[in-house]
């Protein structure tokens, strides 16, 4: 088996279905922890398209963790580190609402 690692494209994007080894390509949000084979998420993190992320954290009852972050719109903690919190704002303080 393959090793794996997290990433993030900062502008989001899509990742190659051959690299991946799925049958159609996998579109990705900005920021948006997901798991790749080591050997692509290196190539693109070198050729600056991503950066290496954390592994999302895993929902309460969920059986794979990635899968229902996916679904349930949470994102990894590489949108946190990246300066909007992981509260998807535009850098407004969500204490400061109406």
């Amino acid at each position: 088996m393959k090793s794996t690692m997290f990433i993030a494209l900062a502008s989001g994007g899509i990742l190659a279905a051959a690299a991946m080894g799925t049958e159609n390509d996998i579109e990705v949000g900005p920021h948006e922890a997901v798991e790749v084979p080591e050997d692509y998420g290196r190539h693109l993190i070198h050729d600056k398209f991503a950066y290496e992320a954390e592994a999302p954290e895993a929902v309460d009852g969920a059986a794979d963790g990635a899968d229902a972050d996916q679904k349930s719109g949470k994102r990894g903690k590489a949108a946190k580190d990246a300066g909007d919190g992981g509260n998807g704002a535009t850098g407004a303080d969500p204490s400061q609402t109406a």
